[in-house]
């Protein structure tokens, strides 16, 4: 009993001392952005407006990502927006739930930590256009140069946030790699604060600002390019 008595006060202090496991990052709804379904002109103005409110009180925005992407005009004045906020201070912390491809990525590239879900996908690749009607040479060979100029931008940031060898990134680029959290977390060490599933509100009910009400035709053709090009595709894809 005299030995007993001490033994049971230890595990009743060993249990008490074991805490809750913790998310790794909590987020808040009523400053939560939820960028869902394709980046597009429609959700650009809604976008901007809601991250200057939330800048003005002086808190960290927080962004949750689930995006294939969309406009590069669009995706790229969110940006510099973003850019010109944390200039004031703000910072942002972005979550990718299940999906960050094409602008969507460019995008998370821009925030101050990042997270991301070990089972999301994550995606980088050229500029493309999704054009319909006659097609002069002059005009494709156009099209081309600011193609290209498109790229050596979206290059330059790839090149600035994802500590990666140069010839791996160019090839995940070229090759349109389709990554997920835990293999890029591996690939591109440091990028991800953490790759967790432990995030607090990752579905909350009511957000600052939900864009999968805005919604263009570019969005559903990226949608339809990534869903061809790495899911239904039997023959397989780059993965």
């Amino acid at each position: 009993m005299k030995l007993f008595l001490p033994l049971l006060a230890l595990i009743t202090l060993l249990i008490s001392s074991v805490a809750p496991a913790k998310d790794s990052i909590s987020l808040v709804p009523e400053r939560t952005i939820l960028i869902a379904g394709p980046i597009s002109s429609r959700m650009y103005g809604p976008t901007i407006e809601t991250m200057g409110k939330l800048a003005a009180t002086g808190k960290d925005i927080d962004i949750i990502i689930s995006s294939p992407g969309g406009e590069v005009i669009v995706g790229s004045l969110i940006i510099d927006y973003m850019e010109h906020l944390k200039l004031g201070g703000t910072k942002f912390r972005c979550v990718v739930r299940d999906v960050a491809a094409s602008m969507a990525f460019q995008i998370l590239l821009h925030c101050n930590e990042r997270y991301a879900t070990p089972h999301s996908f994550l995606l980088w690749h050229p500029v493309r256009v999704f054009f319909q009607g006659p097609l002069t040479g002059e005009a494709a060979s156009s099209l081309g140069i600011q193609l290209a100029v498109a790229d050596e931008v979206a290059l330059h940031d790839l090149r600035a946030y994802v500590p990666m060898k140069d010839e791996d990134l160019l090839w995940h680029f070229y090759h349109e790699t389709l990554h997920q959290g835990m293999t890029l977390m591996h690939s591109a060490p440091g990028f991800f604060k953490d790759v967790t599933n432990k995030v607090g509100n990752l579905f909350p009910e009511k957000v600052a600002l939900d864009t999968s009400a805005y919604g263009s035709l570019f969005g559903s053709n990226q949608i339809i390019y990534i869903h061809e090009r790495f899911i239904s595709n039997n023959t397989g894809g780059e993965q």
